[in-house]
């Protein structure tokens, strides 16, 4: 398949033309794919040729066939199309521009450049947006499988906007990626894209997310002398 880059078109899944703008920005290229601004003011996420398989386009239709509406999951909306009806990528609103990703708020020095007036409760009021925003994914059966601070971003108020969801485990289609120190031990020793997770699983990785979240510069599996923090996870060394 042709797989269009930023100044071409691309079509949604009712036939309408969408020119690819810009990137996005110099880190939308990730390992799937290519994230664009779109000329309708939406995103468009162009994947990697070796990365359109008919298993992902399976579970996009499925995704574009539920639209589930939270305000602050950017949500698939569309599978892109290049001139051959060939799909290659989707489309999905933006989040706010002013967003960035928890990265910033787990290290202390960046929370206090880019948060500079969050104070503890600001942290545990985000904890509780983003427990809730959880809590409605799971009510939908989905399980968000990839959970780390890139794949949230966070407004100067406090509000967390949930991205990459084109990854999500939905039905009987795997969430095939994931970060180690994020990962359950009881699925730290298999292949992600060959299981279903469940809540319980989900629930380490939201636990370990928290823990970062409001004890910003410390992770919950390191320590000094320790081993690595996916060793110490594998091992179920929580010190």
């Amino acid at each position: 398949s042709i797989i269009p880059i930023s100044g071409e078109t691309v079509l949604d899944r009712n036939g309408k033309e969408i020119e690819i703008k810009e990137q996005l920005h110099k880190d939308s290229k990730g390992g799937e794919g290519i994230v664009y601004k779109a000329s309708n003011g939406k995103l468009c996420k162009i994947y990697f040729k070796e990365k359109i398989t008919d298993l992902r386009i399976d579970k996009l239709k499925l995704m574009q066939a539920n639209q589930i509406k939270i305000a602050n999951v950017i949500w698939p909306e569309s599978i892109l199309y290049n001139f051959n009806k060939e799909p290659v990528g989707c489309l999905m609103k933006e989040a706010p521009s002013d967003c960035v990703d928890m990265l910033r708020i787990h290290r202390r020095d960046l929370l206090e450049k880019y948060f500079p007036n969050f104070k503890r409760k600001d942290l545990v009021g985000l904890c509780i947006k983003i427990l809730k925003t959880f809590k409605r994914l799971h009510y939908y059966n989905v399980i968000v499988g990839d959970v780390n601070p890139s794949n949230i971003l966070v407004t100067p108020q406090g509000v967390p906007y949930f991205i990459d969801t084109d990854s999500y485990q939905i039905e009987k289609f795997p969430c095939p990626v994931g970060k180690p120190h994020f990962t359950s031990p009881d699925i730290q020793h298999t292949r992600l894209d060959q299981i279903l997770q469940n809540q319980e699983h989900e629930n380490f990785a939201i636990i370990s997310l928290i823990f970062m979240t409001l004890l910003p510069g410390k992770a919950p599996f390191s320590y000094i002398g320790g081993g690595s923090p996916t060793q110490n996870v594998r091992n179920r060394n929580f010190p």
